[in-house]
């Protein structure tokens, strides 16, 4: 496998309790070829100042600081706009990777010369549930059906991507991200292994009424559904979101 810089993106958002962890699952990575960019939308906790301590302890991290707070999704933007590494990575500053999350993803991509992955995880809902996904290439009807990819797990060729924006939404700008790059690239590739631990207590997407409304807008905007569509929609999805909780809770 050769030494491929990859860029770690993180978008930073009064994230003090979970940051530290999420900062040294990156620096603590197998793969040591790696530069972290933590982009900070307007933090009013003490996120900043943990990033800066981290950023003066290691050259490998770069801090960026926005001057308006505009969500995951322009952070993410600004992280790529920045990014020199050959791959892209994303995390979010509540979850965290396993100690070989890059390495072995890394020698999947290039053994099999695939453009974009995502994996299997851990998913944190108050219950800890393994989330599997098939290895096989998800493609945009697959992804038109649900959104399967977590967006922690994922890792692309900066050269598909760097002009691929993703959107101002404040929830689902993933999902409308994955669209976009099947749109360009064809597929994006599952790798069956648990490599992420992503955590959803508390933060935006445990907000079920914030749910509903970013959910409408997606189908809206995103999918361009007309409003009596996008209405059946949202409601279908929060049916099942409501059920599949409740099977994690339960079992």
């Amino acid at each position: 496998m050769s030494s491929s810089l990859v860029s770690v993106i993180v978008p930073v958002y009064n994230s003090e309790s979970t940051l530290g962890r999420s900062i040294e699952s990156v620096l603590n990575q197998s793969y040591r070829d790696v530069e972290l960019i933590l982009v900070d939308d307007c933090s009013s906790d003490l996120s900043l100042q943990i990033c800066n301590q981290y950023h003066s302890a290691d050259p490998r991290i770069t801090v960026l600081r926005k001057s308006t707070n505009s969500g995951a999704g322009e952070s993410r933007n600004l992280g790529i706009a920045n990014a020199r590494g050959e791959y892209i990575a994303f995390l979010d500053a509540d979850d965290t990777w396993f100690l070989d999350k890059i390495k072995i993803q890394l020698e999947v991509m290039e053994r099999l010369k695939l453009r974009a992955t995502h994996t299997s995880y851990l998913r944190n809902y108050g219950a800890i549930k393994e989330v599997r996904v098939d290895a096989h290439d998800v493609s945009r009807q697959d992804l038109n059906k649900t959104n399967g990819i977590c967006c922690s797990s994922a890792m692309l060729r900066r050269s598909d991507v760097e002009n691929i924006k993703m959107p101002s939404l404040r929830m689902r700008q993933d999902w409308a991200y994955w669209l976009k790059i099947s749109e360009k690239i064809g597929t994006i590739y599952a790798i069956d292994q648990v490599l992420v631990r992503y955590d959803a207590v508390g933060g935006m997407s445990n907000n079920f009424f914030r749910l509903i409304s970013n959910q409408y807008l997606f189908f809206v905007q995103e999918m361009e559904l007309g409003k009596l569509s996008a209405i059946i929609e949202t409601l279908e999805y929060c049916i099942r979101k409501v059920y599949q909780r409740w099977i994690e809770k339960s079992f």
